[in-house]
């Protein structure tokens, strides 16, 4: 615990050094991070009776962990090689009765792979690992409702939109999860409240210069141009690829901007004021 909190408050003191101003919350924490051997008691595989899954983390030196490797019931299932700080999972059950169990590594600033396992055939076998929507930096959260997962993401720049949440929903279908749509609702934006001195999150934003509106998320057709200093909402993102597209309105103007028609003037706050991004 004493090396976690030294190095939380050594890596704030650098991230306020480079930028000069508050950023805003980091990484919403989904479950309890572990950076030691854990032991969880849970049916896995729905047969009634409880299974003995055993996390063990190797060190590679005094910070850091090299590889994290799973245990169930006394026999290997899983080894992930990869570099962190520390690790948490999550327990996740469907309607229909299947489960699963969602596994975190965490580096700085939470950086690390999210994947979600299901227990076939003496493995934890990988279901998803979310790489089929891009511009993702953190998956804050993942729920379940019916036969879907809920999934909570965040990204920290390359949008034109900083540090912003977005919501992501899979169908569960024949063993697989499947992406329900390519369009994502837009949760929160987090911007610099200067009268405050803090950070904020909505998605009320303002234009900072004007900006191309399409009709279509496609963005074949523009629709007009929405002009700078006009307060706007945005709802949702289009993500196929690396083509992003991002829907605001207001009482007068709606549409879709493509942040791609900026990018020679690209910066986290071009197109909106007050954007805030995560070192």
């Amino acid at each position: 615990m004493y090396k976690k909190i030294c190095r939380a408050i050594l890596m704030a003191v650098m991230v306020l050094a480079i930028a000069g101003l508050s950023f805003p919350v980091g990484v919403k924490a989904a479950t309890k991070n572990y950076d030691n051997t854990h032991v969880l008691k849970w049916d896995i595989n729905g047969d009634g009776k409880n299974d003995t899954i055993k996390f063990v983390p190797k060190s590679a030196d005094y910070w850091s962990k090299e590889n994290l490797t799973v245990w169930i019931n006394g026999k290997k299932v899983l080894s992930l090689n990869d570099n962190f700080y520390d690790y948490s999972y999550k327990k996740l059950e469907l309607k229909n009765g299947k489960r699963f169990l969602a596994i975190w590594l965490s580096w700085d600033n939470g950086d690390g792979p999210v994947a979600v396992y299901s227990y076939k055939g003496g493995k934890l076998k990988k279901v998803t690992d979310f790489s089929d929507v891009k511009g993702w930096r953190w998956i804050d959260n993942i729920k379940t409702k019916n036969n879907q997962l809920i999934v909570r993401m965040s990204d920290s720049g390359g949008s034109g939109l900083g540090h912003y949440d977005f919501r992501t929903i899979y169908d569960y279908n024949k063993g697989k999860f499947i992406l329900h749509s390519r369009t994502h609702a837009i949760l929160a934006v987090y911007q610099f409240d200067e009268s405050e001195g803090s950070a904020v999150n909505s998605r009320q934003l303002t234009t900072k210069h004007s900006l191309t509106l399409y009709s279509d998320k496609a963005g074949n057709e523009v629709k007009y141009e929405i002009p700078a200093d006009e307060k706007v909402v945005i709802t949702k993102s289009y993500i196929k690829g690396s083509e992003m597209m991002f829907y605001i309105k207001n009482s007068e103007y709606s549409g879709w901007v493509r942040p791609g028609d900026y990018s020679d003037n690209y910066s986290d706050d071009y197109m909106f004021y007050n954007i805030m991004g995560v070192a």
